[in-house]
């Protein structure tokens, strides 16, 4: 299941891909997205994107800052 939240520190929304979630197709973001379960695409004009421990994604990402701690399989 995902969620969108308000982070209150900066006025961003941070969309999350929770661990039970699996997603395919492209994401064209306004704001951040933290990646806790499984994504099969690409991440478009994001502020941030995060892939935790847990986090899996296939595809290449576009945004202003990335952190990987879990797997990546594409380029930034």
């Amino acid at each position: 299941m995902g969620f969108l939240n308000k982070d209150a520190k900066n006025g961003d929304y941070v969309s999350v891909i929770s661990e039970e979630c699996y997603f395919q197709g492209t994401l064209d973001l306004q704001g951040s997205v933290r990646v806790d379960g499984k994504l099969e695409g690409n991440v478009d004009n994001a502020t941030y994107v995060t892939v935790s421990k847990s986090g899996f994604m296939k595809g290449n990402i576009s945004a202003k800052g990335v952190v990987i701690i879990g797997t990546l399989e594409g380029d930034i």
